[in-house]
């Protein structure tokens, strides 16, 4: 997975979950399964509800979980319920 918003935000908008084996989400207005190359990112768990990352990025490793709507934000590492709370932009 690139990243390539300006402030180094990932957005998760959707999951759709089967099993631990079929499963894709949306994430920064892309489409990814179990099945694609993220780069920088690992996913360690994921469900219905939410996922469970680690992010590395500028050398640093995020641990994050994220619902679908929500926002996390590298620079402050904070996550925001929707993308309108979002300090980053």
């Amino acid at each position: 997975m690139e990243i390539t918003e300006e402030k180094s935000v990932l957005e998760l908008q959707g999951i759709s979950y089967l099993n631990e084996e079929n499963w894709v989400i949306w994430m920064n207005n892309k489409r990814y399964s179990k099945k694609e190359n993220f780069e920088g990112v690992k996913i360690q768990k994921i469900n219905l509800a939410e996922i469970e990352l680690i992010w590395l990025i500028e050398g640093y490793r995020h641990f994050i979980k994220l619902s679908p709507g929500e926002v996390y934000c590298s620079k402050n590492r904070i996550t925001f319920q929707s993308r309108s709370q979002c300090l980053c932009d």
